[in-house]
């Protein structure tokens, strides 16, 4: 699920919770673990829409690690998922398992990579 996020991906854009709440209760109302994604860019949920988001019964949410803000990590009974993209090195992914990021969703093709085939070995090396 997705909140304040225009998905380059897929060019789909979401608007925030009020505006996705219909189509959201519809998914949670499957009773499976749902989570969902708070916002890139400037673009990102409010504290006042996380609080709603725990309300709700979403199992937890992502954030890109470069838009993560402090008040964030003081989220009860949700997991924090942080997602990074292809630039950042195994000693700064082992900085954000000591700050309690309970999930990583690590990029390993670069946005400009978006829509192409995947192509075994990747271009862009490892």
């Amino acid at each position: 699920m997705h909140i304040h996020v225009h998905h380059d991906a897929s060019g789909t854009h979401f608007g925030t919770l009020a505006q996705e709440k219909a189509s959201l209760e519809e998914i949670l109302g499957l009773a499976l673990p749902t989570g969902i994604v708070i916002g890139a860019g400037n673009d990102i949920a409010t504290p006042d829409e996380i609080g709603g988001i725990e309300s709700d019964g979403f199992s937890g949410y992502r954030c890109l690690w470069k838009i993560f803000s402090a008040w964030m990590w003081r989220t009860q009974g949700m997991a924090r998922m942080v997602a990074i993209g292809e630039n950042y090195t195994v000693k700064e992914v082992k900085k954000l398992e000591t700050l309690g990021m309970d999930i990583l969703e690590a990029a390993v093709v670069p946005a400009t990579g978006y829509g192409a085939p995947l192509m075994l070995p990747d271009p862009g090396g490892i």
